[in-house]
């Protein structure tokens, strides 16, 4: 199994997660939204489990699907703080079915996009797992 860690800072950053959210996610089958649990920290990880979403990947040229986990990392103090931020920034999460309870109110805390980054880790789907292909490879 090979194994890879990236991490975005700054203009690249902005645009990948722009790509994720805004062309990405929403080409996923069935995609519903995306789930609003976060870690406890302020940080939110995506699995994907096939990375032909992205629309610079030619489907043609794949030859494993490949899955990828991306952790976005905030500053923010609470999952609460963090939640918000990415609704802000366009995360589709879906709803929740019961109300969340408002956070106590707390000191302020730094400005969450001021030391903003994205980790990527993608890890080759080992050949016994049979990875999910997106609607457009099916179509060929």
């Amino acid at each position: 199994m090979v194994g890879c860690h990236v991490t975005l800072r700054g203009p690249a950053m902005w645009e990948f997660l722009y790509r994720l959210i805004a062309v990405a996610l929403p080409t996923i089958r069935d995609f519903r939204g995306m789930s609003p649990k976060l870690d406890g920290q302020g940080n939110y990880t995506i699995g994907v489990t096939d990375h032909t979403i992205f629309p610079e990947i030619t489907v043609d040229n794949v030859k494993k699907h490949i899955g990828v986990d991306i952790t976005i990392v905030t500053t923010a103090n609470t999952d609460d703080e963090a939640r918000d931020l990415l609704r802000l920034l366009g995360m589709p999460f879906r709803r929740a079915e019961t109300p969340v309870k408002p956070a106590a109110p707390a000191p302020k805390p730094p400005d969450p996009i001021s030391d903003f980054r994205l980790t990527i880790f993608a890890l080759a789907t080992p050949p016994y797992q049979s990875a999910r292909v997106p609607d457009r490879a099916r179509q060929s």
